[in-house]
């Protein structure tokens, strides 16, 4: 199972930290970092619901400022 760290940065801009790297995980990352697709897609790993970690990366964001927060995340929780 694949994991990393998961991020939201600014407004809305989901992140996800693999093996030292940072991917988009939604459109709204994918102006400034690779998309997750390039080492998480269905063929690779189809037990990954890229869409669970869509949800969980906006629920690390604060809409009120600019910074982001982070946690550990597998696509299976």
């Amino acid at each position: 199972m694949a994991q990393g760290e998961l991020r939201c940065e600014g407004a809305g801009a989901v992140v996800i930290n693999i093996d030292g790297a940072d991917y988009a995980v939604n459109g709204m990352a994918s102006r400034r970092y690779p998309p997750i697709q390039r080492v998480w897609n269905n063929s690779s790993h189809p037990e990954n619901d890229i869409d669970r970690i869509i949800v969980r990366g906006l629920t690390l964001c604060d809409w009120g400022s600019k910074s982001h927060s982070t946690v550990q995340a597998s696509a299976m929780n």
